[in-house]
């Protein structure tokens, strides 16, 4: 009987890279490719056999607000209006909207996300579809709680554009389109200043009414099709649950959706996520548990863990963390942390007590503390050895490890506002294995423009 013999020609698609997508739901080509070409790369680089887990943090979702289309949920904060559902055809296909109605007190009178997303120095746009149902004016804002805020003001009776400022922030653009069944769709394009942004969807009475007023608790304006996305105004994308993390959490060696596979355990809802990769949250609870234990699945000197961030580091004192700091001194550290003293590095990796490799660095990059052997040390910065610690081994810990914020004894006691947009883990790894593995992810992340 003839020798069965497989080929696989190197521009088809990698069978692991096919396994990932299809396991995270990922649809859209550009990602799709990316993820192929990163998965040949880390193979052709010999990367690939030397991680224990990888994490590309890729979504192919271009909406960041949950419940779109149910401003009704817990997901909306209500600030002195009321939210009704009512029979309504609207330009997304649905047979109902909701009716945001001032409530007849004086206030403001606003829906809210709070905390809608992290940004640094990014460009957002806002966008909701709109109907005059007694009031005739709708204002969108972003403000980041510090007095920084974009803001315009729109008739969605006549579809014209009112008053509009920013402060700290910058309001780029403000956009009003006719649409069917009466409704118009509405946007601000707003470039970030680095501050956690609040979004207000506020019905008016009046043009620039700013401050303070009385509404008479029966008008209001129709609104549904709620969309805060990157760069630019697109097609509208529903989302209809209070999960957006789904995609992000698949380990990139194993994307079987269970613990064993180390995929991420998101310990709340993340809110900051899309093509951009991981960008933290407002509060302790945006971080991830891998479910991976060094002690169990890795080598006291043979292992290394790299982080790469899309935010560059000059900004003020906080940080990305990937693996486990135990403050207590009891256990083994292991873990990488850049940022972690404003504009450093800092690194962790088998010691009872934890010994301190930092280099100090303002940019953006992958970044990689590193064991191949029983003494050092090594760090790199975008695949280039830049320093060697004198380090002896003492242990890996048998604590689980996590992503997200500063983590000690398995919670946080950091938040994390820098854009996280890959992560691995796994054996130590070559000069030249450093080098390409730093390139495949550059290339893939610049293939998704983050």
């Amino acid at each position: 009987m003839p020798k069965r013999i497989t080929y696989y020609i190197s521009g088809g698609i990698d069978p692991d890279a096919l396994l990932f997508y299809t396991a995270a739901g990922i649809t859209d080509s550009t990602s799709k490719s990316a993820i192929n070409k990163l998965v040949k790369s880390f193979k052709a680089g010999g990367v690939w056999n030397n991680l224990e887990a990888a994490y590309p943090l890729v979504g192919d979702k271009i909406n960041q607000l949950t419940q779109s289309e149910d401003l009704s949920s817990a997901d909306w904060g209500k600030t002195a209006v009321t939210v009704s559902s009512v029979a309504q055809n609207t330009p997304i296909g649905t047979s109902t909207c909701y009716k945001i109605i001032p409530s007849a007190t004086t206030a403001w009178h606003y829906l809210t996300r709070v905390v809608a997303t992290i940004q640094y120095d990014d460009t957002l746009v806002l966008s909701c579809y709109a109907k005059p149902s007694g009031y005739d004016w709708l204002r969108l804002l972003l403000e980041d709680g510090a007095g920084g805020y974009a803001r315009c003001w729109f008739n969605v009776n006549t579809g014209t554009i009112g008053y509009n400022d920013s402060s700290s922030l910058t309001l780029l653009d403000s956009v009003i389109t006719a649409e069917s069944d009466g409704f118009y769709r509405i946007s601000i394009k707003v470039s970030g200043n680095g501050r956690a942004l609040n979004i207000w969807v506020s019905p008016s009475s009046a043009d620039n009414q700013s401050g303070t007023w009385l509404g008479d608790g029966t008008s209001g304006v129709f609104a549904i099709g709620l969309q805060l996305e990157y760069d630019t105004l697109t097609a509208y994308e529903a989302v209809t649950t209070s999960v957006l993390a789904d995609q992000i959490k698949l380990n990139l060696k194993n994307p079987l959706d269970t613990d064993a596979a180390h995929r991420i355990v998101w310990n709340s809802e993340i809110t900051g996520f899309s093509k951009k990769g991981y960008v933290g949250g407002n509060s302790l609870n945006n971080w991830g548990d891998i479910k991976l234990a060094p002690a169990t699945y890795l080598s006291q000197n043979d292992a290394h863990l790299s982080i790469t961030s899309g935010t560059d580091y000059g900004l003020t004192a906080q940080w990305i963390d990937f693996g486990l700091f135990e403050s207590t001194g009891t256990s083994s550290s292991f873990h990488v942390t850049p940022g972690f003293d404003i504009q450093g590095m800092r690194v962790r990796l088998n010691s009872s007590v934890p010994t301190t490799l930092q280099f100090n660095t303002t940019t953006m990059g992958t970044f990689m503390g590193n064991r191949i052997n029983s003494s050092q040390i090594e760090l790199y910065v975008d695949g280039v050895l830049v320093d060697t610690e004198t380090s002896a081994s003492t242990g890996l810990s048998s604590r689980s490890m996590h992503i997200g914020g500063l983590n000690e004894n398995g919670t946080t006691t950091g938040k994390s506002a820098r854009r996280l947009t890959f992560a691995t883990v796994g054996k130590g790894l070559t000069s030249a294995q450093a080098l390409a593995m730093k390139n495949a992810i550059a290339t893939f992340n610049t293939t998704l423009n983050r």
